[in-house]
C-alpha cells in the first residue's frame, strides 16, 4: 500500500467541504470537527500552511473563482451569480470581485 501524505490529501477534501459549507450558515468550528476531526484552530493552521490563506480568504477565493466561471458562461445575471455563490449582497460581491480581478463583474461580463 502506498503511504499517503495527510497534508496533500487534506487540501482537495477541504476545498470541497468548504465550498459546500460556504453557502450555508454552519459554523466553521462545527465543520472543522465534523468533517476533519480537527479543532478550528488546527484546521486554520493546516490550510494556512497549504494555501497561505485563512479559511475565510480561501472560501472567498473559491466563491469568486466560481463566480468568474459563471460570468464567463453568461447564463445568469450578476445578482443570481452573487447569491448562488454565497454572497449575502450584490454590493459585497461586486466589491470583493473587483478587488480580486480588477474589474467589476459587469465589466468582466461585457468584455467577454
Amino acid at each position: 500500500m502506498k503511504p499517503t501524505n495527510k497534508k496533500t490529501n487534506l487540501f482537495p477534501a477541504s476545498v470541497t467541504i468548504l465550498w459546500n459549507a460556504s453557502t450555508s450558515p454552519t459554523s466553521m468550528a462545527i465543520i472543522s470537527v465534523r468533517h476533519f476531526g480537527l479543532s478550528r484552530s488546527s484546521l486554520h493552521r493546516k490550510l494556512k500552511a497549504l494555501t497561505d490563506q485563512s479559511i475565510s480568504e480561501l472560501v472567498r477565493t473559491i466563491r469568486l473563482s466560481t463566480a468568474l466561471e459563471l460570468i464567463r458562461e453568461g447564463k445568469l445575471n450578476i445578482s443570481e451569480i452573487a447569491y448562488q455563490t454565497g454572497f449575502s449582497s450584490i454590493s459585497a460581491f461586486s466589491r470583493a470581485f473587483k478587488r480580486a480581478y480588477g474589474k467589476a463583474p459587469s465589466e468582466m461580463r461585457d468584455s467577454g
